[in-house]
């Protein structure tokens, strides 16, 4: 097997990364379906769907390897002068929708002297992550970055440990949705085990292509819902062999939380609201007669975020009489106020909740993002 001839290539210490290159397997590729899916969506074959990330054309002969959670996610692609025009539309979700499936290309290896990986606890599972950049990112700490944001992830998955190195598996993950311009992340749950897995499972579901750009991010218990992070090193001319399937409207199996509360009339994205004198903030929504948002948003202090000694900045909430617009807005709080008047840039934590007059006490929607607020003493 290809496992045997491996050798690390690239080494990141500070965030306990490691590469490994292999020689692609002659022959055809596989395609297998995976078996034993957990929490699967029911099968189904729309007409129309939107491709995301990876063409999958590439050989899968870089394998990623860490002892902590990571995930990664396709960031960048360059089209080469004279290379045929890739066939999906993009890396980012180009609407909002639902992801029916995913597939990625590429096996799980076993060490030398090791168990294989679905014998280790962790070692074969992957998630499909929803990752939402986040417009300020590493600002907040003066570093030239961009930030994302898990907003939700995917029950595990048994990924192949066996067969032909280039498969392609095809995961189809229960009621997975996605914002316009959110990125898919791929994740694993490390697989550490001493001697054997020193630096976890390898996965090698890379290629090395000329022109993308895959980032990376590893940190125990860190790949979780409502966490952020900058991605700890990004790798130039590699690939992530992954691509998701997304559907819209009427072929979306379910309804997909988070479509009403973008549904916008002020042609602006949720992180760019209108700010008022006082420091509020405002966004119009289209909503249904009786529906209503809510929302909330913190500080912290001395201009750290939310997650460290939040302060409430401004809070609020709009249902509407009729249909078509309306505005929420979120009036600062007395800190809030002081907060505006005295500091130059305001880092500001968000959480909207949407509920339908349809499910009336019950909360159909909710968002979480950040937004920078530029105080009076900006200049």
């Amino acid at each position: 097997m290809a496992a045997a001839a491996i050798v690390v290539v690239l080494l990141a210490p500070a965030s306990a990364l490691a590469w490994r290159v292999s020689a692609p397997s002659p022959g055809p590729t596989a395609t297998a379906a995976s078996t034993a899916q957990p929490r699967q969506a029911p099968s189904t074959q729309p007409t129309e769907q939107l491709a995301i990330g990876s063409t999958l054309q590439a050989p899968a002969d870089r394998a990623l390897e860490s002892g902590q959670d990571w995930v990664s996610w396709f960031r960048h692609r360059v089209s080469l002068r004279g290379a045929p025009a890739p066939t999906v539309n993009d890396l980012l979700a180009p609407v909002d929708g639902q992801i029916t499936s995913f597939s990625v290309k590429g096996i799980a290896l076993t060490n030398p002297g090791a168990p294989p990986p679905h014998t280790v606890p962790g070692g074969q599972d992957i998630h499909l992550i929803d990752l939402v950049p986040q417009p300020f990112g590493c600002a907040f700490n003066n570093t030239p970055c961009t930030t994302v944001f898990v907003d939700h992830a995917s029950a595990p998955f048994p990924f192949p440990d066996s067969g032909d190195p280039q498969q392609i598996s095809t995961f189809h993950p229960l009621d997975f949705c996605v914002h316009q311009g959110d990125y898919l992340g791929f994740a694993s749950e490390g697989g550490f085990v001493p001697g054997q897995y020193q630096n976890g499972v390898p996965f090698q579901v890379f290629s090395q292509v000329s022109g993308s750009t895959t980032d990376f991010y590893t940190k125990h218990g860190d790949i979780m819902n409502g966490h952020e992070f900058a991605p700890q090193f990004e790798a130039p001319d590699f690939e992530l062999l992954m691509q998701g399937k997304e559907v819209t409207g009427s072929l979306m199996s379910t309804p997909c939380p988070g479509t009403d509360i973008d549904n916008q009339v002020d042609g602006k994205p949720l992180t760019s609201p209108t700010v008022g004198p006082d420091g509020s903030l405002s966004w119009t929504f289209n909503l249904k007669a009786g529906d209503s948002v809510t929302g909330t948003a913190n500080i912290g202090k001395n201009g750290t975020t939310a997650s460290v000694a939040a302060r409430l900045y401004a809070q609020g909430s709009v249902t509407a009489a009729t249909s078509g617009p309306a505005t929420l807005k979120l009036k600062t709080t007395r800190k809030g106020k002081r907060a505006f008047r005295h500091r130059a840039n305001i880092p500001v934590s968000v959480h909207l909740a949407f509920r339908s007059s349809a499910k009336l006490g019950s909360t159909t929607s909710s968002k979480d993002f950040r937004v920078k607020v530029k105080g009076k003493k900006h200049h």
